[in-house]
């Protein structure tokens, strides 16, 4: 991932959004490396299981949504933690 976005002149940055404790520091290192200014947001995002429906646990469900969908939010809201 890192090549791939210096070859097209990203700065690439990773942080796990399920610790969303992490969230308002990373936030912070983040504006402050792009100089408090973001043209674009490529948000990478996803969990999955290779698993039948039937047999996926609950819990599972839940870890995917907030993982695939919660994740994506919490990213797009990052300029909020200035």
């Amino acid at each position: 991932m890192k090549a791939v976005a210096l070859e097209i002149g990203a700065i690439p940055f990773h942080f796990d959004i399920s610790e969303l404790e992490s969230i308002p520091e990373k936030a912070k290192e983040l504006i402050a490396l792009l100089d408090g200014k973001a043209h674009t947001l490529v948000s990478n995002t996803g969990l999955g299981m290779l698993v039948r429906f039937g047999k996926i646990p609950l819990e599972h469900f839940q870890k995917t949504y907030d993982t695939n969908v919660f994740g994506i939010v919490v990213g797009l809201r990052i300029e909020n933690h200035q």
